[in-house]
């Protein structure tokens, strides 16, 4: 089961661009890795994966217990998520992100996955799983260890080639 998560910061001391106050949202899987994260202040946002990677799992708990964190139910997650989400520079960067489409990806170890963009966010099946750090990206298969290869085949490994029958722009500004 997924958890949620809502910190509010007022500098960072990974990131020395963020002075102001500001909110980060998590979308933690129970493995501890992040799927969706939103950062957001005065001014602008970060997402992962497109702008931070997130390649380790977090404590979710500590950050729970944190004085400036709280854990959320999914219902304000989502909420809070759709007020930031179409700043994405991934959505921009996308022809339509409401028409859907699938292409079938060649990984770095030659593994061949097939990848559905459905624009509702709804699984296409039984056997699809989300890919992180998308709400509409979905490939076919039942292994987390599978999507989690197609997460750094687009965002580490030179998979720009993906995305490459939509036409997307400027793909590798987003890594």
């Amino acid at each position: 089961m997924m958890r949620y998560l809502r910190l509010y910061v007022c500098e960072s001391k990974n990131r020395k661009d963020i002075t102001e106050p500001g909110v980060t949202l998590y979308e933690v899987a129970p493995d501890n890795l992040v799927h969706r994260y939103a950062q957001f202040g005065v001014s602008g946002s970060v997402f992962s994966p497109e702008n931070v990677l997130m390649r380790a799992g977090i404590s979710p708990d500590y950050m729970a217990a944190h004085p400036a964190g709280e854990e959320i139910d999914e219902i304000e997650f989502a909420a809070s998520w759709d007020t930031v989400k179409n700043m994405r520079q991934l959505c921009r960067m996308m022809p339509d992100p409401e028409a859907p489409w699938s292409k079938t990806a060649t990984l770095e170890n030659g593994e061949t996955a097939f990848l559905k963009w459905v624009p509702s966010g709804i699984a296409p099946g039984t056997m699809w799983m989300r890919v992180p750090g998308f709400e509409r990206l979905f490939a076919l298969t039942s292994d987390k260890k599978v999507v989690r290869r197609i997460y750094n085949h687009i965002f580490l490994g030179g998979g720009a080639d993906l995305f490459d029958s939509i036409k997307l722009r400027n793909f590798q500004e987003a890594k």
